[in-house]
């Protein structure tokens, strides 16, 4: 009869991979069990108020507390803001994602109204047309390994565009992601959204090397993706292993990208696919 002797290292590798999953998921616990409007007391005891406007920030943690009222408005920025980035035809089947996350029972939201701003010669921010000014949906989750808060939305009501309520609601993000132990924030936005790019890259954000285009020649070839991925990490030890992420994924779609390329590209055209995906 044979006999399975066990193999120690194996063994151990796995014990060390079940264990640093229980820490990231323990790291997520843990985030979502911090009370936001404690967290962000400081910053949104008053009216953020910049450019005559003024601005006050609810916090809510649960989803499925939110007025019907506020999902419809939710909803209605959302949509007036990303139908024209998507498309018609694409926005469809987006549509049907888009509100299922919305209302999902880990779905967060920062959300900006409008308050009115005493001693300013350029009137209050009370627009009765525009309940709110924007808001932030987002979650914490785990990325390659590494617990962050993901920016799922950021929408921002055209009356309310240029006037720093964008920024502020990232900023406070931010402290809610430092406050929460995450290693930064991430969020994606889509390649065709010039102004959005802008805006989060002007906000110190970079691309991620696990955005498509950093790790998938094939992101060159056939333009199948639409999407970026931009992150502001703030420990080196999280940054280093998206990296190593980010690597490793383009290797591995490097090796698959060379065998299927021999079959439908010369060597010139292979070589220059694979220029512009390390350029980027």
């Amino acid at each position: 009869m044979k006999v399975s002797i066990p193999d120690a290292r194996k063994a151990a590798k796995k014990t060390a991979k079940l264990a640093a999953a229980k820490k990231l998921e323990d790291a997520v616990t843990a985030a979502e069990a911090l009370d936001p409007e404690i967290a962000l007391a400081p910053f949104i005891a008053k009216p953020f108020v910049r450019n005559g406007l003024g601005t006050s920030v609810q916090c809510v943690a649960d989803a499925r507390k939110i007025s019907a009222e506020d999902k419809g408005w939710i909803w209605n920025l959302l949509e007036t803001n990303m139908r024209p980035v998507y498309g018609p035809t694409a926005w469809r089947k987006e549509a049907k994602e888009k509100k299922s996350e919305m209302t999902a029972a880990d779905a967060r939201y920062l959300i900006a109204r409008a308050t009115d701003v005493p001693n300013e010669s350029s009137g209050n921010g009370n627009d009765p047309d525009t309940p709110c000014l924007g808001f932030v949906h987002y979650k914490f989750v785990v990325e390659e390994g590494v617990c962050v808060l993901y920016v799922y939305e950021l929408q921002i009501a055209q009356n309310a565009r240029r006037r720093g309520v964008g920024k502020f609601l990232m900023m406070l993000a931010e402290v809610l992601a430092k406050q929460a132990g995450c290693a930064g924030v991430m969020l994606t936005v889509q390649c065709v959204n010039a102004a959005a790019i802008s805006f989060y890259e002007k906000n110190k954000y970079v691309l991620s090397p696990i955005s498509p285009r950093k790790c998938d020649p094939w992101a060159f070839e056939e333009n199948q993706y639409d999407y970026d991925i931009y992150q502001k990490i703030w420990t080196d030890d999280a940054a280093a292993l998206l990296r190593k992420e980010g690597d490793a994924a383009f290797a591995e779609n490097e090796e698959m990208f060379r065998t299927a390329s021999v079959f439908v590209h010369s060597n010139d055209e292979l070589k220059e696919a694979f220029k512009k995906a390390q350029i980027a």
